[in-house]
């Protein structure tokens, strides 16, 4: 079965005869439902090289060839199938979380569809060097793929990344080129309090207003490690 997305094709074949010598043949293509095409050629002498271009539709085909000579005799080829797609495969395409922060795991996610057959999709990110591809095979009618990537760059930088999805044919798609730029991770705060109670009559014992003493430290929430105030 040859699979293609030329939607003309040019069918050749080579005839002959030993004998009498050649008269005319004639080219049948049968879509899945009906006679699509004959073609009927006048041919002479003892060898020939048949070439008929023909327009096709998206679908499946079978064609085969009857030979005549001058003689009558009659010779047929073997059936052989054709399948046509010009149709490009689709693709939409979802991160997750959609809010980047550094040092931090993110989903990439494509899901694609085809009418014939998916066959790859190919992942690109660019995270400040050039766009990186991962190519990973896929199958069937509908598919999709994750991909998994810590970033590691520092907030502040603008990312880029897409998915291309390709079919057994060569059709192809490309999602938009989607980017973010990395954040940089809120900081915790850690409050600890010191109360001093003041005052204490005899018989009716009376508390007078209190104090609060806050101390604030700021801290990292991946490293726990102190960071000057951000207010400050």
């Amino acid at each position: 079965n040859t699979l293609t997305n030329v939607a003309t094709q040019n069918f050749t074949y080579n005839v002959s005869d030993a004998g009498s010598g050649l008269k005319n043949s004639t080219l049948y293509i049968y879509n899945k439902t009906e006679l699509y095409n004959q073609t009927n050629i006048t041919i002479s002498g003892a060898t020939q090289v048949i070439n008929i271009m023909v327009n096709l539709l998206d679908g499946f085909y079978n064609w085969y060839v009857d030979l005549f000579d001058i003689a009558g005799n009659k010779a047929t080829s073997v059936n052989y199938t054709l399948t046509v797609d010009t149709i490009n495969p689709t693709i939409n395409i979802s991160i997750n979380p959609e809010i980047v922060y550094w040092n931090e795991s993110i989903n990439f996610t494509g899901n694609f569809t085809d009418n014939l057959e998916l066959n790859h999709t190919v992942f690109s990110i660019d995270t400040g060097s050039g766009f990186v591809n991962q190519v990973i095979s896929i199958t069937g009618l509908i598919n999709s793929t994750t991909i998994t990537q810590v970033i590691n760059q520092s907030a502040g930088t603008y990312i880029e990344w897409y998915f291309t999805v390709y079919d057994v044919v060569g059709n192809s798609n490309q999602s938009a080129i989607q980017n973010f730029t990395v954040q940089d991770r809120p900081t915790s705060i850690v409050m600890s309090t010191d109360r001093e109670v003041y005052g204490q009559g005899t018989g009716t014992q009376t508390i007078q207003p209190f104090y609060i003493n806050v101390q604030v430290e700021y801290k990292d929430i991946l490293t726990n490690l102190a960071v000057p105030n951000p207010l400050a």
